[in-house]
């Protein structure tokens, strides 16, 4: 579970969140999973998703888009990239979410070739 603190009042996101895999993997898609409890605040409905080898160069997104209908619908969404990104860490990115001024993620993943 990844919770952001929200903050009354205050423009907070986007907020990120930098995961180092501990080697270098071929990945082909990544993961998302909103929290699954009633409460639509923090689940994320617009995001971007970088890969990097190093932690330092992120060039341009490999995903960014819009979660639809994630505020009913809480399945597991799997986001493929176009071609398959060789990285050692991932951001997730949080652009806007669905109610509320802070991020709540289950979980995030990858999807190794």
């Amino acid at each position: 579970l990844w919770h952001t603190c929200p903050r009354e009042g205050e423009r907070v996101l986007p907020q990120e969140i930098v995961v180092d895999l501990g080697e270098l993997l071929e990945l082909t898609a990544f993961t998302y999973l909103p929290r699954p409890d009633e409460s639509a605040d923090g689940i994320v409905d617009q995001y971007e998703f970088y890969l990097s080898t190093d932690g330092k160069d992120w060039k341009e997104p490999v995903a960014q888009g819009t979660f639809t209908n994630v505020k009913v619908n809480r399945a597991l969404r799997t986001v493929p990239f176009a071609q398959p990104v060789t990285a050692r860490y991932f951001r997730f990115v949080g652009l806007h979410a669905v109610a509320a001024n802070h991020l709540r993620v289950a979980e995030l993943g990858v999807v190794e070739k």
